[in-house]
């Protein structure tokens, strides 16, 4: 929102971990402003769902929430367009951390 603000634009994005998701925004044309309503707007106890099928492992279970809300809820509320973004003029470089192999 204050880059917006100031008039700052950027011409190439790298991103790690959430803030690919802000670089996703960016790179299909959202706003600073757009994209900060969008974390605004987006409660963090409707982004994960119980893993039914490994909560009684508990300690051994290989997760105890999933990611199913957030791909079902908030990347459709973000309106993220991935033909939009692999499709962008935009440089960017996103990275992502395996951590079973700490790649």
């Amino acid at each position: 929102m204050w880059l917006d603000e100031a008039g700052i634009e950027f011409d190439r994005g790298d991103a790690v971990s959430a803030a690919c998701f802000n670089l996703a925004m960016w790179v299909q044309g959202m706003s600073g402003t757009e994209i900060a309503d969008n974390w605004r707007n987006t409660s963090p106890l409707s982004e994960v769902d119980v893993n039914a099928s490994q909560l009684a492992r508990l300690l051994y279970a290989a997760s105890i929430l999933d990611l199913n809300a957030f791909r079902q809820k908030i990347l459709p509320a973000w309106k993220l367009d991935f033909s939009k973004i692999r499709s962008s003029p935009c440089e960017a470089t996103f990275n992502v951390y395996n951590f079973s192999k700490h790649e």
